[in-house]
């Protein structure tokens, strides 16, 4: 597995898995029917959309374009687990609370970082 700093320096260079990945999906999916039926949504016009599959490799679909909105917009669509019945996953994720645990989390963080620039904003320059 390559590193992040890898990708950083080469940011044109993707893995094989996630290589293999867009080819699975160009031959099991209609990609633009499922873009169109994201579009129909007027909260979801031009928004990104990434794919997550059952090993955890992430590849952006598309990527968001500004038509209605200026903040990023992501559709994330993510594959169940192969040893999990699609019935099982879904409910599993409905009762799961890790993604809004993870949003307070990082608000948090935010609010503590904003605080902090403002606190220093404000003490004179020397």
């Amino acid at each position: 597995m390559q590193s992040p700093l890898y990708h950083s320096l080469f940011p044109n260079q993707t893995s094989f898995a996630e290589e293999r990945l867009r080819t699975r999906l160009n031959l099991v999916m209609d990609q633009e029917k499922i873009f169109k039926a994201i579009d129909d949504d007027p909260s979801l016009i031009g928004a990104g959309v990434v794919y997550i599959d059952s090993r955890g490799t992430a590849i952006t679909l598309r990527e968001f374009e500004p038509i209605c909105f200026t903040k990023p917009v992501k559709v994330i669509l993510r594959e169940p687990p192969r040893e999990v019945a699609a019935t099982e996953y879904v409910s599993e994720v409905k009762a799961n609370q890790r993604e809004s645990e993870m949003v307070l989390e990082a608000a948090g963080a935010a609010l503590s970082c904003g605080a902090i620039v403002l606190g220093l904003l404000e003490r004179p320059l020397r």
